[in-house]
C-alpha cells in the first residue's frame, strides 16, 4: 500500500513526485490508484466543460435578446449608449432625392459634424426591418422625410415644416433646397443639439452643393 506521505501528495489531484518509497509494488493496489487519479482528472475536465457550456448558454441568451429587439429599440439603445440623438431618414431605393440626401450624409465634412451629436440612420421603407411601421409613425408625407428623436424615443423635430405665409398648414421639406427649407432643417438640428450652430453654415453649403450637382 501507499505511505501516508504518498496519499497526502495524491489527495490534491496532483502528484509532486512518485517514487518507489511512496508505494509498495503491489499490482492491484497500483491499478486502483491509477483509476482514482484518472477519475479525478476527468471530473476536473467535466467541471471546466460545464462552466464553458454555461457561459456559452449565457451568451446565446444575450444574442437572442439583442436579435429580438426592434430596429428602433436597437437604434435608441445605441443613441443612449453614445449619449446622442437619433436622426432617422426615410426613403426607398428608387427615390432620387433620397439618393441625394444619402450623398450629403456620406460627405466627410457632414459626417464629422453630425456624428458629434446624432446617430444618423437611413430607414428604407421596403427593406429595413420595421421600416414601414417606422415611417408611418415618424415620417412625413412623401420621400425623403426625416425625424429627430431623443434617445428616450421622444420626437424633437421632423421634416414637417410650416407653409410660408399660410396659417396652420405644413408640408414635408424632404431634402432642404431653398432658404426656408434649409432654415427649418438647421433649426431642427439646433433644437436637438445647440452647439451645432457654430458649424451650421458648413451644412448649408453642403446642402446647396449636392442640390446643384446631383
Amino acid at each position: 500500500m501507499f505511505s501516508i506521505k504518498g496519499l497526502q501528495e495524491l489527495s490534491g489531484h496532483s502528484i509532486k513526485r512518485l517514487t518507489l518509497k511512496n508505494m509498495i509494488p503491489i499490482k492491484g493496489t497500483f491499478l486502483i490508484l491509477v483509476s482514482i487519479l484518472a477519475h479525478s482528472c476527468n471530473h476536473e475536465n467535466s467541471v471546466k466543460f460545464s462552466a464553458s457550456a454555461n457561459n456559452d448558454y449565457k451568451y446565446d441568451i444575450e444574442s437572442i435578446q439583442e436579435d429580438s429587439l426592434s430596429t428602433l429599440d436597437k437604434l435608441l439603445n445605441q443613441a443612449a449608449k453614445e449619449k446622442k440623438n437619433l436622426f432617422l431618414v426615410f426613403g426607398f431605393e428608387k427615390c432620387g432625392w433620397c439618393k441625394v440626401f444619402k450623398m450629403y450624409h456620406q460627405d466627410p465634412a457632414v459626417i464629422e459634424i453630425l456624428s458629434k451629436y446624432f446617430i444618423v440612420s437611413d430607414i428604407d421603407y421596403d427593406k429595413t426591418p420595421d421600416g414601414m411601421e417606422l415611417y408611418r409613425t415618424y415620417g412625413s408625407t412623401g420621400f425623403p422625410s426625416w425625424a429627430i428623436l431623443y434617445y428616450t424615443g421622444k420626437v424633437l423635430s421632423d421634416s414637417e415644416a410650416p407653409v410660408p405665409g399660410a396659417k396652420d398648414r405644413t408640408y414635408n421639406v424632404g431634402y432642404p433646397v431653398n432658404r426656408d427649407e434649409m432654415s427649418w432643417y438647421i433649426s431642427s438640428l439646433e433644437s436637438a443639439a445647440p452647439l451645432i450652430s457654430s458649424e451650421s453654415e458648413i451644412l448649408r453649403g453642403k446642402l446647396s452643393y449636392y442640390h446643384r450637382n446631383h
